[in-house]
C-alpha cells in the first residue's frame, strides 16, 4: 500500500509541476501589456515564481519517477526474495570469503572457491 501511495505522489507531483509551468509559460508569452523586464511588478514575480516552482516539481517529479522505475524493473528483478531462499534450502557462508549464499551453489560467486555440501553447514530460513 506504502508503494502505491508513493507511486502516485510522485505522478502527481509531476504532473502538477507540469501545469504549473505551462500555465506560467503561456501567461508570459499571451499577455503583451507586461515588460517582463526589471523591476518586475508583483503580478510579473507571482508568474515567474510559479513557474520556477512548476519546473522544480517538474523535474524533482520526473527524477523520482525514473528512480522507482528503476526500482520496480531492476532492483526487484535481481534480488532474492527470502521465501524463494528457503525453497532452495537454505543458505550457506563461503569459507575463503564469508559472502553468503543460497545452498544449491557449488562455486562462490565473489572468490570462486568451492562451497561444501556439508548439511551442518547450511541454516534453513524459518518465516
Amino acid at each position: 500500500m506504502k508503494g502505491k501511495i508513493w507511486w502516485i505522489v510522485n505522478i502527481m507531483e509531476t504532473f502538477i509541476g507540469f501545469i504549473l509551468f505551462i500555465t506560467a509559460q503561456m501567461e508570459i508569452s499571451g499577455d503583451s501589456s507586461y515588460s517582463w523586464r526589471r523591476p518586475y511588478s508583483d503580478y510579473e514575480q507571482q508568474v515567474i515564481t510559479t513557474k520556477w516552482i512548476g519546473l522544480v516539481l517538474l523535474i524533482g517529479g520526473g527524477i523520482w519517477l525514473g528512480i522507482r522505475i528503476y526500482q520496480y524493473v531492476y532492483v526487484n528483478k535481481h534480488t532474492q526474495d527470502l521465501n524463494e531462499i528457503a525453497k532452495l534450502g537454505g543458505i550457506a557462508k563461503c569459507q575463503t570469503c564469508g559472502l553468503t549464499v543460497t545452498q544449491n551453489l557449488t562455486f562462490c560467486p565473489r572468490c570462486g572457491s568451492a562451497i561444501p555440501k556439508r548439511p551442518a553447514e547450511f541454516t534453513n530460513i524459518k518465516n
